[in-house]
Order: structure tokens, then sequence, then C-alpha cells
């Protein structure tokens, strides 16, 4: 699949590169103005000079104080680049996008084909995007040095992803910060890369990857510098292999903190220890707390899944608003077939499988010892469910800690 992938790919670069060879000596500089009437971006007097962007040129997004521009469904944008960047003096610059397309081609030079934020003087740039089609072969969320840039992405999608003959004019990444400082704000949505950069290259910026929803697909590695934060609530990041700066002790800091509905998915990690490692020393965290998260490798993809261990009512098995002594016979019947567990089968920690980590959570959550086995000899089952269940726990109470909570 990701063969064919790549070939699709290799075609779509080289037609991009003819365009590109044939193009870039007549490229023109037009620069958003608003002076036309409404916002929409191919009103013509809305550019300086005047005329809609065509294929071969530049675009400037530097002040929208009379109008930010719009990308709507029926309009399909196309430029080798788009640099939104504050100038001195001006305030906010904004782009909307609620459907339609948007395709930048890519300079000879090397320089991203979209810039989200450029320029340091105090002007922020900020892209929203709920709907269309973004087409941009490199894509950056700020640049120069204290320049800010955030994209709040809400539905749509970024195809950042590049190859054959491109890949040697300009950067292939989607980099959220770079010498500035960037944020993500995803909810909804898909974004695709060869790389995700979280910032784009080592140095003095910032990258926020707040996320809630919607996919995030890379080729190849995911990395995440120190200072630099991606805060998974939900959705689904997916690529090759992690990165994370290791910035040593005691100064270790999350840089990857997973909650709720959030996954991470890694296809192929050159060292598993190494993510065990992550986890452990508190690079990756689960509810902010280090430890609780579980490494998981999915026996039916080959994958491995990083998930938050620690929510709300895990051992609630029967999802009645408590957790006690029916939510473990749940636990205490569950015989699904290992790798495909489900909650109300007794999955406290989401890795699809039903074993004494998941039991040691219901102990956590509803209370060690006494509570316990009270709760245990409430259930109306008959004595040698019972017994049973009390050798189970004692069997597996002092395991549990020794166990960890990973596979």
């Amino acid at each position: 699949m990701r063969t064919r992938k790549m070939q699709k790919l290799q075609v779509c670069g080289s037609v991009l590169a003819l365009v590109l060879t044939a193009g870039f000596a007549q490229a023109t500089e037009r620069v958003w103005d608003g002076g036309g009437s409404g916002d929409l971006w191919t009103t013509a007097d809305n550019w300086n000079p005047n005329g809609v962007p065509s294929a071969l040129d530049l675009v400037f997004i530097n002040d929208t104080s009379a109008g930010e521009p719009l990308i709507q469904t029926g309009i399909d944008a196309t430029t080798p680049r788009v640099n939104m960047a504050t100038l001195s003096g001006s305030a906010d610059v904004v782009l909307n996008m609620t459907g339609g397309s948007l395709t930048n081609l890519g300079e000879a030079a090397e320089k991203y084909p979209m810039t989200v934020g450029s320029k340091p003087v105090g002007g922020v740039g900020t892209f929203n995007l709920s709907g269309g089609a973004v087409v941009s072969p490199g894509f950056l969320i700020s640049n120069s040095g204290g320049s800010e840039g955030v994209v709040n992405m809400t539905g749509g999608s970024i195809d950042a992803r590049k190859s054959g003959t491109l890949m040697g004019q300009f950067w292939e990444n989607f980099g959220v910060g770079d010498a500035g400082t960037g944020t993500l704000n995803m909810s909804d949505g898909s974004i695709q890369a060869n790389n995700l950069m979280v910032p784009g290259r080592p140095g003095p910026g910032v990258g926020l990857l707040n996320m809630t929803g919607g996919t995030i697909e890379a080729d190849n590695v995911v990395k995440v510098r120190t200072n630099s934060f991606i805060q998974l609530d939900g959705g689904t990041i997916t690529g090759d292999d992690l990165e994370l700066d290791d910035t040593g002790e005691p100064d270790i800091v999350p840089l990857v903190d997973i909650t709720g509905a959030g996954m991470l998915i890694l296809r192929d990690p050159a060292d598993e220890f190494l993510l065990e490692d992550y986890i452990e020393f508190g690079l990756i965290t689960g509810n902010g707390v280090v430890g609780e998260v579980n490494l998981f490798e999915n026996p039916s993809t080959g994958f491995y899944e990083l998930t938050a261990i620690s929510v709300a009512d895990a051992a609630d098995f029967d999802e009645d608003g408590d957790v006690d002594g029916i939510d473990f016979l749940a636990w205490q019947r569950g015989t699904p077939l290992p790798g495909f567990a489900t909650k109300s089968e007794g999955d406290a920690n989401g890795d699809k499988f039903v074993n004494e980590i998941d039991l040691g959570i219901w102990q956590d959550e509803f209370g060690n010892g006494a509570a316990a086995m009270a709760a245990l000899a409430s259930v109306p089952e008959p004595a040698t469910l019972l017994l049973f269940a009390m050798g189970s726990l004692a069997i597996f109470a002092g395991s549990r800690r020794g166990q960890g909570n990973r596979h």
C-alpha cells in the first residue's frame, strides 16, 4: 500500500517539477490589500497589482485590516507560494478557508511553499481551516525569530508531502514552529506529511501542538524538540518512529502528554526499549502523570500504540457510574481472544487484553484491602466463585506493581 502511495507521489512530483521549471522565471509578487468588494480570494481588486493570483504569482498576505482573504467552496487557488508575514506597524494577519482548494507548487529556492507567521514585529499570522483541501509540499507555522504563527484546524485536509525531484528544492516537513513560535490547534480534519517536526529545526523556536481530534500521519518520523510540546487529548498521530529530545535528568519535562482517547501509533520504531525509556523517565506522560502510558504492540498490525492508562472510572466495566464488585465479576469472566478485549470484558487500560494490570486498576479505583474484599462478598454469586475471586485477589495484588503498565 505504501509503495503505491509513493509511486503516486513521484508522479505528482514530476508534474509539479515541470510546472516549476517552466514558471519560476516569470514569477511575480501579488500582495493582498483587501481593496475590492468582499473578502474572496478570487476578487481581482483585493490584490496589488490587481488580478487574481495565478500559478506564476508568489502570494504575500501582510495586512488584513481591510478584510481577511477567504477561500470557500468553488474556489481553486493555485500559486507557487503563500507567505503570511506581518509588516512593521501592522496588526495580525488572517487567512480563512472553509472549502475549495489551495495548491502551493513550491519555489526553486529552498523555501517553504506555505508559511503562516513571519517577521518578528509582534503580529500573529493565523490560518483558520474548517473545510477544503490544502496541498503544499512543505508547510511551516512561524518562521523568523520572534515571529508567531497559529493554525486553527476544525476540518479540511492538508497534504504537505513531496517526493521525487521536488525533494531537493525545498524542505519537506510539516513544521509546528521554527525560529519563532508555532501553534497548531486541531479538533478535526487530516494532515499528511513526510515528517512531523515540533518545531521545524533546532534552535530557539517553540512548537505547540494541541490535538483533540482528527488525524496526523507522517510517512517517516515524528520529532519533538526541547521546549516544545504535543498535547494529545484526542485523535491519532501516526509515524514510522518517534524522536524526542532528552534534556537529561533532573530537568526532564514531558514533551508528549496523552489523555482521553488520544493515540500515538508508530509503525516501525527503531528501538522499542527507547520508547519504554521515554515513558519511564517522563518524556511521554499519560494525563500528566509519569508512567501512566500503555505501550502496546497490536498483533493484527504489528504497530506500536501508545495510550494513556489513567482515566476516570476506567474499571467501571458495566458503565453504571461506579466501580464495585460487579465490575470485578466482569473482569473475572473476561475471556476474549487476547488482543481483542473491550472495556465491558474487563480491559481497563485499553491494551485489548484482560489481565492482572486491569485487576490492579480495579483495586485502585475501588480501594485496596478490606473495602475491595467487602465488595466481593456482597456480589450475589455462588460461594465457589467468591472463593475463587478472593484467591485471585491474593495472587494478583502482590504482582500488579511489579508488572508495570506495558506489554
